[in-house]
């Protein structure tokens, strides 16, 4: 806002404190970064994974039958990513709610639909916990960004949000824009940083990435 000095402060989350640094010119905030935290794979508001040894990949079965195959992670609130080839044809007003309230989530769960557009960008619509599917999500973006990195993707890769448009009938393309750096080796900070209303970029290391074999091919399909 105009006439604000301040470089950094702390914010009090429903997830604990998290640290700001704004970006001031001219008096205005032109962009704000904001430490994420370290995402987690583990936790009671997510579900066990399969595999021990592949953190955070889960096979949910579903009432058409079958399953899909998903990617959880908390960025201080669940978050189930799924990958699918055609993220304009994603099932998010049947799946989305499904998976929201789905047993394996005893507090429900943001649901993310993830597809991998020219091995680099990550198009995503996202269904939130409580509210439906909205146009955007920074937290989804950083659990989009930490799942793409964990199926071994590139290290740099960037996420733009699609939403269904009610009054056109199509989808259309939402100015949030996301971009990730995974690194391999321990846990580290994810960050996201906006630059204006309608962008924001994300800085994602994920805790020691394995990539489940299934789990990438659907996302590399």
């Amino acid at each position: 806002r105009a006439g604000l000095a301040k470089r950094e402060m702390l914010i009090e989350t429903g997830a604990g404190l998290k640290a700001l640094r704004l970006s001031v010119h001219d008096g205005e905030v032109r962009e704000v970064e904001v430490d994420m935290g370290i995402p987690e794979l583990d936790g009671a508001d997510l579900p066990p994974p399969d595999d021990p040894a592949s953190p955070g990949l889960v096979s949910i079965g579903i009432r058409a039958g079958g399953s899909v195959e998903a990617f959880c992670v908390s960025m201080g609130n669940p978050h189930c990513v799924i990958p699918v080839e055609a993220v304009a044809e994603a099932p998010v007003e049947t799946l989305g709610p499904e998976i929201e309230r789905h047993p394996l989530f005893p507090r429900r769960t943001n649901v993310e639909f993830m597809e991998v557009a020219d091995g680099e960008i990550l198009l995503v619509r996202v269904w939130e916990r409580g509210a439906g599917e909205t146009q955007a999500c920074g937290t989804g973006a950083c659990a989009a960004a930490v799942a793409a990195a964990n199926a071994g993707m590139p290290g740099t890769t960037s996420v733009a949000y699609r939403s269904a448009s009610r009054t056109a009938g199509a989808d259309s393309a939402v100015a949030a824009r996301a971009s990730a750096t995974a690194a391999s080796g321990g846990p580290s900070a994810a960050a996201s940083s906006v630059s204006s209303p309608s962008t924001v970029s994300i800085s994602s290391r994920s805790p020691s990435p394995t990539a489940s074999s299934l789990f990438a091919s659907r996302i590399h399909a």
